[in-house]
């Protein structure tokens, strides 16, 4: 009886634990989607949408907006003269820190020169919407 019981509880963890993961994936994948879509508004000159995928963006001062908009097209001005500029966006992974309710998210920049730089991008679920942070 004794084992009959350690092996419901046994299955019992292994179920929640994988509802967990299954909802870390969805986190982590939400969240992919969603800086590799704010980063190619950044690669396409789009700096308003770039500058708006922060998390507290619509409590800025307009003079600070204006000059995150102005820091944006500094770095893309940057990239294309030193390496090309950036062509593609890819995703390398992403990883859930449940506790703090943050996904970071690996991202590869891939240049015009064949470089690559791998960077990573905490984000924020902000009224149901992942935001970088």
């Amino acid at each position: 009886m004794a084992l009959r019981s350690y092996l419901i509880s046994a299955a019992a963890i292994i179920l929640l634990s994988c509802e967990n993961r299954e909802v870390e994936n969805l986190n982590c994948t939400a969240a992919s989607e969603a800086v590799k879509r704010y980063y190619t508004y950044l690669i396409e000159g789009n700096n308003v949408e770039f500058v708006s995928s922060f998390v507290g963006n619509d409590s800025l001062p307009p003079d600070y907006r204006a000059a995150l908009d102005s820091n944006a097209c500094d770095f893309i001005d940057v990239q294309n003269e030193r390496h090309g500029g950036i062509k593609s966006v890819e995703v390398s992974s992403a990883s859930e820190d449940s506790l703090n309710n943050v996904v970071d998210v690996y991202l590869t920049l891939n240049y015009g020169d064949s470089t690559q730089e791998r960077v990573v991008v905490p984000m924020i679920k902000e009224n149901e919407k992942w935001m970088m942070k």
